[in-house]
Parts: structure tokens; sequence; C-alpha cells
């Protein structure tokens, strides 16, 4: 994006700061022993920077440079030995804060390379130990946030590069040693990471392409649990929920468009779930209540449908479709497991209407 001033405009900018900035506020507010707060405000107009600190041993520092137009960043720090940092480089209205309430946090946001209308926040609230990072590179229009509430060692991980208007969002509550990162590249895509009450759970979401929507929700004793949505191409849903499932595995990968997946695994403990899709309008659901099931979904070229429901227990389940199916003639396969140590497949290929049903209890 090539910003533009008329020469009047850019020689009334010159005339009204000699030294290419103007009518800056800088605010720093400390209350407690040994905290630390820098502000840097350079070649910057009508910018706001603000620094409160309330502790001992904090420190702080936001740099601001390079834009024309406003820019506002927010530091508010409560505790002992938090490390808090905001950097804004040429892009214009854009907004980040951060705001830590415990001890020895880090929380650190990038806002660079016309970035323009950027929002940014991460708040550390009753949290020990944690990190978070938010990084927008010409992320114009997009919104990022991190939440981590009653959480201790959390990582977590917002990126956002050559997009606009996507959101990202995670949020890590009564967690421990949590990891969760989102990367987004392309336009309009939309991102969230939920973790509440899974210890030592992982995340992990990738949006390449343009107007993906992907969501992970880790929650209610899913300890141990991994999940991963990789997305590349255009228009695909992807979800995930790890609810009370101790130790299981999901995975999802779509490169193409209009992909939709879900997986859900509830109740059950050791699970692992598997969709891969290429090709377009391609759907696949996968429910594990059960445990200790394994289950595989393939699917490639369009129109094909795949449901696998998993209630009993050490089952396996596969399900292959290669076929090209049409709107009004898909192709329909699904498995239903009640039972111990079932094993079930299905593989379509070829052309259109072609209907498999596997039951076994």
């Amino acid at each position: 994006m090539i910003k533009q001033l008329s020469p009047i405009a850019f020689a009334i900018a010159l005339a009204s700061s000699g030294a290419w900035a103007d009518n800056n506020i800088a605010t720093s507010d400390q209350m407690g022993d040994n905290n630390n707060a820098t502000i840097d405000q350079m070649n910057v107009f009508d910018s706001t920077a603000t620094v409160l600190q309330d502790g001992s041993g904090n420190g702080a520092a936001i740099v601001q440079g390079d834009s024309l137009a406003p820019m506002t960043a927010t530091i508010e720090t409560l505790g002992t030995d938090n490390r808090a940092a905001i950097t804004q480089n040429d892009s214009w209205f854009a907004e980040a804060s951060i705001f830590q309430d415990g001890t020895t946090n880090n929380g650190q946001i990038t806002q660079v390379m016309v970035s323009d209308g950027s929002t940014a926040s991460i708040n550390q609230e009753l949290a020990d130990d944690n990190m978070a990072s938010i990084d927008q590179n010409q992320a114009a229009v997009s919104t990022a946030s991190i939440d981590q509430f009653n959480a201790l060692s959390n990582a977590a991980e917002i990126q956002q590069q050559a997009t606009f208007g996507s959101d990202a969002t995670i949020s890590q509550t009564n967690t421990l040693l949590d990891q969760a990162f989102i990367f987004q590249t392309g336009d309009l895509h939309q991102a969230s990471i939920v973790q509440d009450d899974s210890w030592v759970a992982s995340a992990n979401i990738s949006q390449e392409g343009g107007l993906h929507t992907a969501a992970i929700n880790q929650t209610a004793i899913s300890d141990g649990s991994v999940a991963d949505i990789a997305q590349a191409g255009f228009m695909n849903t992807a979800s995930i929920d790890q609810d009370a499932s101790v130790a299981s595995e999901a995975v999802v990968s779509q490169d193409g468009e209009m992909l939709m997946a879900t997986i859900s695994q509830g109740a059950g403990d050791g699970n692992m779930a598997t969709v891969m899709q290429t090709g377009g309008m391609n759907q696949a659901t996968i429910d594990q209540p059960g445990s200790q099931n394994m289950a595989d979904i393939d699917q490639s070229a369009e129109f094909n449908t795949a449901d696998i429901v998993q209630t009993g227990d050490n089952g396996i389940a596969t399900i292959v479709q290669t076929g090209f199916g049409m709107a009004d003639n898909t192709n329909l396969a699904t498995i239903q497991q009640s039972g111990m140590n079932d094993m079930a497949t299905i593989t379509q290929s070829g052309g259109a209407g072609n209907y498999t049903a596997i039951t076994q209890n």
C-alpha cells in the first residue's frame, strides 16, 4: 500500500513540525520501586503513548515511528518483574495495548510496515511467567488479541503478515504450560483458540489464501491434548473441539476451495482423528465420544461427504473419497462404531452418487 499526500498537505506537515513530529502525547506514571519505562516518538504526528506501572522491578518500552497519522500505545503493569514492549512504525491509526497483573510476565506487540487500522491487545491477569507476542506486519485493518487469565507459564503467539481484514484471538484460562500459535497471511481470515482448564495442551492454526475460518477449543480437563489446523486455498472452514478429552490428537489439513471439516472429541481419552482435504466442496465430520479410537478421512476431487462416529472404544475407521460428485448428487460415506475393537474402511472413487453406510455395534 502506497500512501501519498498532496504537495500542499505535505508542505503544511513539514512547516508545522521542524523535525517531522508534532502534537504527540507521552505519559509515564510510576508507583512502587525500581520500575523502568522508556517512550520514543520519532517522526510521528498526533500519536499517544502511555505507561502505567504499579509494583516493583517492572520494565516497559514504547517505540513509535514514521507515521503521518495517529498511533496509540498503552502499557499498564501491576505486580513484580513484568516486561512489556510495543513497537509501532508506519501504521496509521494503529492501536496496541498490554495489561499485566502478576509476576514475571512478558508481553510484546509489533505493528509495522503499513499495518494501518490494526488493533492488538495482550491481557495477562492473575498470571505468572507467561509469554505473549503479537506481530502485525503489513496487516491492515486486522485484529489480534491474547488473554491469559489465572494461567502459569503459557506461551501464546499471533503472527499476521501480508494480510487484510483478518482476526485472531487466543484465550488461555486456568491453564498450565499450554502453548497456542496462530499464523495468518492472505485476506479476511478468522481464527480462534480457546484453552480452558486443560493443562499442557497444544494448539496451532495456520491460514494462507483468503476467507478461511478456523477454531480450536480445548476445555474441561483436556490435559495433554494436541490440535492442529492448516488451511490453504479459499473459503475453507475447520473446527476442532476437545472437551474433557485427555491425551487426544486432532489434525485438519485443507488445501482447496469451500472445504468443511469438523472434529469433536469429548469425554473419551486417547483418541486420534485426522481429516485431509483437497479439491472443492468436500465435507468431513468426525465425532469421538469413546476412548482410544482412531479415525481418518481423506478427501480429494469435489462434492464428497464423509461422517465417522465412534461411541465405543478401540475402534478404527477410515474413509477415502477421490471421486467427482455433483452438487445435486454427492458421494456419501458414513461409519458408526459403538462396540469394542471394531474396524471399518470405505473407499469411493470415480463419479457421483455413491453411497456406503457401515454400522458396527
